[in-house]
């Protein structure tokens, strides 16, 4: 079976690749071909998961979560312009002689991501030693300290909506230290639970009542927080931390298939009214919610919770509108270096050494910069394979997607592997924090998502070796 399958998705990025280099006009008959290419792609997806007894009826998975927000940003407009919801001349779509392309474009990334993931792998291949179980002491010092710094930044432009409007999408001069601390410390404090509750066998129930009460108000009071101040992003990041700690501790999902979908609608639906009233500037926050409800009520589409997300699809038009013209070349991989760089190297000091022009930062600076200027109130943000196709173009892009269908197929086998005597640290700060950033990186750039886990593995070896001289 797989060997059609490969055989199979490598015609259909052949066919689009044909359609996004010679096609620049609309057509409905195009459109629609794509769109059934792309259910014919997502078919090759669900079924390659049937192969394995680890992951088998297994809904909530990295890659189902990435490939997922992935096909809201590429089909939904595309759906709702067939069914009238959408204009030729909406704006979402530049202009209506990129929407072939765009939607090809898009459909080429999801199906390159499925040819990476669908090639027969194991579970990444760690290291055969047994778990550390450590203290978890340091980290829930470092939650109280870090959160008190956390609240002490916190003024009332952070309730009002002010900052973040004046921030702007690309910006990051929002988040402190004291918060990034705060990240760090939760990443550590829930993988580190989970490498000490593995093999229990800990219902969910139970694998929640072994942590402290104040660490539960900890985590249940940041996230309130950052919730009304309008920021979805860390609250879906960290809840997603969680149950991904708990799937690796486990091995199995902490709730039914069903159960999980209407979670996450209900969630989509809180986070399109918090999206909306979050650009409303005031401390009233019944005024954000009417107001949020009502421009949600407006929403004419397909899916008006997942709108929003959708609409991360202006940042593949842009891109493909600045470089269809010939003069335009993409950047050769100065991007890419930058955020390799800045994993390693905190911003501060690599500007002294390493100094690059604001829309050279990322893709979203560039983007922003290209359509909007980077003095706008609000940035375009940037897509996960776009951020690829800014660089390398549309084969390098296409590379790039099937590496990252590579790592999330050995992340879904890792999370879900029952192999308890194969073990790495490493591997796992990687798969849990993969896990948590799976879903909103579709409408992100990947590189960066390595740069907390990184931080966090690094304190992890320091605790785990202040617990062993401890116990000596």
């Amino acid at each position: 079976m797989i060997i059609w399958q490969l055989v199979s998705l490598s015609a259909i990025i052949l066919v689009l690749l044909n359609i996004f280099i010679d096609v620049d006009i609309y057509s409905q008959q195009n459109l629609i071909a794509i769109l059934l290419l792309g259910v014919f792609v997502l078919m090759c997806y669900i079924l390659d998961g049937r192969r394995y007894d680890t992951i088998r009826g297994k809904v909530i998975r990295p890659s189902w979560l990435l490939i997922f927000g992935m096909c809201i940003i590429v089909f939904q407009n595309p759906i709702d312009l067939l069914l009238n919801n959408l204009h030729l001349g909406s704006a979402i779509f530049v202009h209506q002689n990129l929407i072939v392309k765009g939607v090809a474009y898009g459909t080429i990334a999801i199906a390159s991501f499925t040819l990476g993931y669908i090639l027969p792998y194991r579970p990444f291949n760690t290291a055969s030693k047994a778990a550390t179980p450590a203290s978890l002491r340091l980290f829930a010092v470092l939650l109280v300290l870090s959160l008190a710094g956390f609240l002490l930044t916190i003024d009332a432009d952070f309730f009002s909506g002010k900052s973040y409007v004046e921030s702007g999408d690309i910006s990051t001069s929002h988040t402190k230290i004291s918060e990034v601390l705060l990240w760090i410390a939760f990443n550590g404090y829930f993988i580190q639970y989970a490498i000490n509750s593995r093999g229990k066998g800990l219902s969910f129930r139970e694998y929640v009542g072994g942590i402290p009460i104040f660490i539960l108000l900890i985590f249940v009071g940041y996230l309130s927080l950052k919730l009304v101040s309008g920021m979805r992003e860390p609250v879906l990041r960290n809840i997603l931390l969680f149950v991904f700690s708990y799937i690796y501790a486990s091995r199995r999902s902490p709730m039914k298939a069903t159960t999980f979908i209407v979670s996450l609608i209900v969630a989509s639906f809180v986070f399109s009214i918090v999206s909306i009233g979050r650009g409303v500037i005031t401390d009233d926050l019944s005024e954000k919610y009417r107001v949020g409800m009502e421009i949600y009520d407006d929403r004419n589409s397909i899916s008006p919770t997942t709108s929003e997300l959708a609409n991360s699809q202006y940042c593949d038009f842009v891109a493909l509108k600045y470089f269809d013209k010939e003069e335009n070349q993409q950047l050769g991989g100065a991007i890419q270096a930058r955020y390799i760089a800045s994993i390693f190297i905190p911003n501060r000091i690599l500007n002294n050494f390493w100094s690059v022009e604001t829309d050279m930062q990322g893709s979203a600076y560039f983007l922003t910069a290209r359509d909007r200027g980077l003095k706008a109130e609000s940035g375009l943000g940037s897509t996960i394979h776009t951020d690829f196709y800014v660089d390398f173009g549309i084969v390098g892009m296409i590379l790039c997607m099937v590496l990252v269908g590579f790592i999330f197929k050995k992340t879904d086998l890792t999370l879900y592997s029952n192999n308890s005597n194969r073990y790495s640290l490493l591997v796992t700060v990687l798969v849990i924090c993969l896990g948590a950033s799976s879903f909103y990186l579709s409408r992100s750039v990947f590189i960066p998502t390595l740069k907390i886990p990184l931080y966090t593995y690094i304190l992890l070896i320091i605790n785990q070796r202040f617990s062993l001289s401890s116990n000596k």
